[in-house]
């Protein structure tokens, strides 16, 4: 059956992106998890360069539309399930699907002393070094000091920012900028939560735990955060490409 999908999506004029070569490396996706990209068509590029602001709420929400629209997944998948880290990394591989050029950034090369020009590419990308943890492969995710760690899924991402715009709305709204939202790293293959749950995680993860709990939790984040960095490397240069690709123009 998985023989036949793929050659559906083949004719479709879908092309494979490779997991492994996604930011999170594919090691929190089962094994049978494969993902497809189509490319935008003029409508959908028109809406997205219309509706674009300087606003990264704004921006991010376009790019999962894009992303969502134009992806394809086994049956047994949604778009929740890919991993928030991945979700620009796929974004722009569409567009360099779509548009069938180069997306490339400039960087200043203090060798040369000259602006230089690099493409982003899987090849191009640094991957994040992966510490040397205990992993279960069975529930895909590193275990470490009695808590089990995972990069949360879109699905969490948008659990989340619904429920922090909801509370916007409340008389006590201010309280919820001073949470932290760890819990999001410790919660398996879990795709949504519900505004309850949500509730119940900032109170057992902000109030409930030790100190010495919450500083287990937090060098545990800090050990994976490599895993968000999107950098370039040339030789032993690496170079951020934050703010160094121009997403309003992409699809130019």
């Amino acid at each position: 059956m998985n023989v036949i999908f793929d050659w559906f999506n083949q004719i479709k004029g879908r092309k494979q992106i490779d997991i492994n070569k996604l930011p999170s490396q594919g090691i929190f996706y089962n094994t049978d998890f494969k993902l497809w990209i189509k490319k935008v068509n003029i409508q959908d590029v028109l809406e997205y360069e219309s509706l674009y602001t300087n606003d990264i709420t704004i921006v991010l929400s376009l790019i999962k539309k894009i992303v969502q629209r134009y992806t394809t997944l086994p049956k047994n998948y949604l778009f929740d399930d890919i991993k928030s880290v991945d979700i620009i990394f796929i974004f722009l591989e569409i567009v360099r699907w779509t548009t069938n050029k180069s997306l490339t950034v400039e960087y200043y090369n203090d060798i040369t002393g000259a602006v230089e020009i690099i493409e982003f590419t899987p090849e191009n990308f640094h991957y994040f070094m992966i510490p040397q943890t205990s992993f279960s492969t069975e529930s895909k995710e590193f275990v470490i000091d009695g808590y089990r760690f995972s990069i949360p899924s879109i699905g969490i991402e948008t659990s989340v920012t619904q429920f922090l715009i909801e509370k916007s709305y409340a008389t006590d709204a201010d309280r919820y900028n001073h949470y932290e939202y760890n819990f999001m790293y410790f919660l398996g293959n879990k795709k949504r939560l519900t505004f309850n749950e949500i509730d119940n995680l900032i109170e057992i993860f902000n109030n409930d735990l030790s100190i010495e709990e919450k500083d287990k939790i937090n060098n545990i984040i800090s050990k994976f955060r490599g895993f968000a960095k999107y950098t370039l490397k040339d030789g032993n240069r690496l170079i951020d490409i934050n703010n160094r690709i121009d997403l309003s123009k992409v699809f130019n």
